[in-house]
């Protein structure tokens, strides 16, 4: 009978150990500072009550209320600059695992990458909606005009080659477009209200055919 696969125990991160280093050399250090400002207090204590003399208080007392109090100063300043350091290090750790997290899950980037660009093209679009409801025929134009914009980005997103709009829709990949006939009819209904300005007639009807052409585009490239 065959044996039974062993279950996979949790796996360790490389984040993970790296805050685990971090943690361990952290109390490494303030342990060790603590335990040699306890070593020194027992060694004072140990000669004060060891020896004794008139010599050896004279000793005692230099070391008492010259040498301990500069001791003192220089264990709080190296206790300062190893605080800075541990901070330091934790702040370059917390960094490099950000980057290594980047490289070992790619997906969860790249989803909520898409997801962030999806959201700004949605907002984008929104907004074109709202100018082509507007009851000002200018927005109408307005509106037309930045859909326009949008398709440019979209097709050179999609891998359309071009310096403008009639050269993607005119190279290669317009094949795969199934509505390309609706991209030039917009394009070209765009350029007429760019070239004629205000005198170009656009009803509240016609614009909003202009606007569910664009809609048609950007829904077959998944722009919308």
């Amino acid at each position: 009978m065959a044996d039974k696969p062993k279950p996979e125990g949790p796996k360790i991160t490389g984040s993970e150990i790296s805050d685990s280093y971090a943690i361990e050399q952290t109390t490494f250090l303030l342990g060790g500072l603590l335990l040699l400002g306890v070593v020194s207090m027992a060694i004072m204590n140990f000669i004060h009550s060891l020896v004794g003399g008139e010599t050896t208080g004279t000793v005692l007392d230099y070391i008492r209320y010259f040498i301990w109090p500069i001791w003192k100063i220089v264990a709080v300043i190296l206790t300062i600059f190893a605080g800075i350091g541990i901070a330091y290090n934790l702040l370059k750790i917390k960094v490099l695992t950000e980057e290594e997290d980047k490289i070992f899950n790619p997906h969860k980037h790249y989803e909520e990458g898409g997801r962030q660009v999806e959201k700004l093209a949605n907002n984008r679009w929104d907004k074109i909606l709202k100018l082509a409801n507007s009851l000002n025929a200018s927005d109408w134009r307005l509106a037309i005009i930045e859909a326009d914009v949008m398709l440019e980005e979209v097709l050179h997103n999609a891998g359309f080659m071009g310096d403008s709009i009639g050269e993607m829709l005119k190279g290669e990949g317009q094949g795969s477009l199934n509505s390309i006939n609706e991209a030039w009819e917009a394009h070209k209904i765009r350029n007429e209200i760019t070239h004629t300005g205000a005198d170009f007639e656009l009803t509240d009807r016609e614009a909003k055919r202009v606007i569910a052409l664009f809609e048609k585009v950007f829904r077959e490239l998944g722009a919308i």
